[in-house]
């Protein structure tokens, strides 16, 4: 990646609004920041996107707030969160969640969201089981779906959790274990789409 005193200076950099050591900051949390807005999303690929450059955006214009020495994950997922509800929030009172246009940050899809595979029909496989898995976590209400994200995809810790969500820990642990059976009832309720007909042993 790059030393301290070069993170410093990248840094002290981006807090003055250099782009260019902004990406290279952020580069690293592009795919994973993507990754959890597409499980937000449901799988709705446009929604995922909307969610990811206003996540970018914001975090650029508001880097000057930034803690020199803080984690930058739990910080740019802390904008992820507040980007999510502030969508669930405009779009209330409507079933299907859209998104308003907005401007573009930064201009292209992080490289290495989908993994191409040597193995075509492997590849098919397990792209079909990833959107089958999407769409499942986009059935759990949003406070469920976005803690199973956190805790299970992203693999974060309760602290980093705590800062993101502003949840205690107690109530952390609880959503998470009620987003789990949540989702176990789900996937056992469309156990065909990873289980087609004759596909069971």
């Amino acid at each position: 990646m790059f030393g301290i005193f070069s993170q410093k200076r990248l840094i002290k950099k981006a807090k003055q609004g250099d782009h260019f050591a902004f990406e290279r900051l952020v580069k690293p949390q592009m795919q994973p920041v993507y990754r959890s807005a597409f499980y937000l999303a449901g799988g709705k690929e446009d929604l995922a996107w909307d969610l990811f450059q206003t996540t970018f955006t914001r975090a650029f214009i508001s880097f000057d707030t930034f803690i020199e020495n803080a984690p930058l994950k739990p910080w740019l997922n802390k904008i992820l969160h507040n980007a999510f509800y502030d969508h669930l929030g405009k779009n209330k009172k409507k079933k299907e969640i859209l998104v308003d246009s907005i401007e573009e940050f930064p201009a292209h899809k992080p490289a290495g969201i989908v993994e191409k595979q040597e193995d075509p029909l492997e590849n098919l496989m397990v792209e079909e089981t990833k959107k089958c898995l999407h769409e499942l976590i986009g059935q759990l209400s949003p406070k469920l779906r976005e803690i199973i994200i956190l805790c299970e995809i992203q693999e974060m810790t309760n602290e980093e959790v705590q800062i993101i969500t502003g949840l205690p820990e107690g109530t952390i642990k609880s959503r998470l274990y009620r987003s789990r059976e949540a989702l176990k009832k789900i996937i056992l309720q469309n156990r065909e789409l990873f289980f087609p007909a004759g596909g069971r042993g």
